[in-house]
This record gives structure tokens, C-alpha cells and sequence, in this order.
């Protein structure tokens, strides 16, 4: 990320677009939805890799003047989502769905997700 950051002062860029994580910047939290000023405190380490490139963003906002926005979405699935992988929550479960394949939900059910579209 900072070679990222350092590259995007380097050559003038007016905004740094990230793609951070719904979910997992967040800790477990007992009241949905969680709000932007709830605590960051990432469980995982991918979650800790979003919220340590959210504070680089900040960082080099504050020293450089560089502008930036973080979306922090939630799942993403689209038209060009492939059902491969660990990612891809609906695609998979439409693959299997198609291919009149069982689907398998990890869980006593009670879990909840956002789902964010993003087409073409």
C-alpha cells in the first residue's frame, strides 16, 4: 500500500479510491448494522490488512494532502464474479443452483450478510 500511496503523490493522482472491507475492520459486534464510528478492531488478518491501509490512507492525507476515499463494502457479487475460490458467496451458490448441486450453509441460519451489486 505505501508503495501504492507514494507512487500516487508522485505522479499527482487527485484521489486514491480503496476498497476496503464491510466486515472486517469491525469487530464482532452485538448491534446491526455497525456504524462508521463504531471501534475498528479487525479479527483476522485480512481485516487487519483493510484497516492498516485505511490509517496509511489517513496518514498521507494528513502529511501530503492526498485525498482519498475508502468504501468499506460488504459483499460484492456481479455479472462478472467467477464461482471459483472462497469470495463469491452468490455466484457459487447459483453455480450450484444452475448445476442442481446441493447448497451448503455453514451456521444455524441465523447469520446475516450485506450484499452490494455492482454490474457493468
Amino acid at each position: 500500500m505505501l508503495n501504492v500511496l507514494d507512487q500516487c503523490k508522485k505522479h499527482g493522482v487527485k484521489r486514491v479510491v480503496f476498497s476496503s472491507s464491510g466486515g472486517a475492520v469491525y469487530s464482532d459486534t452485538n448491534r446491526l448494522p455497525a456504524k462508521e464510528s463504531d471501534p475498528i478492531s479487525p479479527l483476522t488478518p485480512y481485516g487487519v490488512s483493510k484497516a492498516s491501509a485505511e490509517k496509511y490512507l489517513k496518514s498521507y492525507f494528513r502529511i501530503f494532502g492526498l485525498p482519498y476515499l475508502a468504501l468499506r463494502l460488504s459483499n460484492v457479487y456481479g455479472p462478472r464474479q467467477g464461482s471459483g475460490g472462497e469470495g463469491g458467496v452468490v455466484s457459487i451458490f447459483m453455480d450450484k443452483l444452475l448445476n442442481q448441486e446441493p447448497v451448503h450453509v455453514h451456521g444455524d441460519g441465523d447469520q446475516t450478510r450485506d450484499y452490494v451489486f455492482v454490474g457493468v
